[in-house]
C-alpha cells in the first residue's frame, strides 16, 4: 500500500490479523513512520499450519487488514492497497527466484578434513556434480622451491 500523512514523522501501525473473539488471535504488526510524500508500506501474514504454535483447530482463512494512525489528530492517506498471495521461501530461494545464482548449490562441500586444514574434496562432494575441478592444493601456500629466497619461512 502507499501511505502519506499531513505531517512528517507520523507514526502508523500496519497490521494483518485473523481472530475469533475470545478464542484466538493471530496477528502480524509493523510500525512505520510516514512523511508528507507518498511511501510504500507493507506487512505480511501467514496462516498458521497445524504444527505451528499459534495454530488453532477450525481456523477460517479470513484475513483482516488494519491501518492505524497512532496520533490523536492528523490525516493519513492510503492508496493502492494490494492483497497478494505469496509463496514462503527462504532467503536463498528468494535470491534464486530473482534469477541470481540459479545454478549454485548450498551444501556441505564434504572436505577431507577441514578441522586439520585439509580442504581437498571427498569423492562424494556435491561440488563435483557442478563441474568443479580439483585444485592442486599441493601447489598452494608455502612450499620449497629453488626460486624462493629462503626456506623455511621465518615466523
Amino acid at each position: 500500500m502507499w501511505l502519506k500523512a499531513s505531517a512528517a514523522g507520523t507514526p502508523v501501525t500496519l497490521e494483518t490479523l485473523a481472530y475469533k473473539g475470545g478464542a484466538w488471535d493471530v496477528r502480524f504488526t509493523k510500525d512505520v513512520v510516514v512523511g508528507t510524500e507518498w511511501q510504500q508500506g507493507e506487512v505480511a501474514f501467514r496462516f498458521p499450519k497445524p504444527d505451528d504454535a499459534n495454530y488453532h483447530e477450525g481456523m477460517p482463512e479470513t484475513l483482516y487488514v488494519r491501518v492505524m494512525l497512532r496520533r490523536d489528530a492528523g490525516e493519513l492517506w492510503v492508496d493502492d492497497m494490494d492483497l497478494r498471495a505469496a509463496t514462503l521461501m527462504s532467503e536463498w530461494e528468494a535470491w534464486q527466484a530473482l534469477g541470481m545464482d540459479r545454478h549454485s548449490l548450498v551444501a556441505d562441500p564434504r572436505f577431507v578434513d577441514a578441522a586439520h586444514d585439509d580442504y581437498r574434496l571427498r569423492p562424494d562432494s556435491p561440488a563435483w556434480k557442478l563441474g568443479f575441478e580439483a585444485i592442486p592444493v599441493e601447489k598452494i601456500g608455502c612450499y620449497q622451491d629453488p626460486l624462493r629466497a629462503s626456506w623455511p619461512l621465518a615466523r
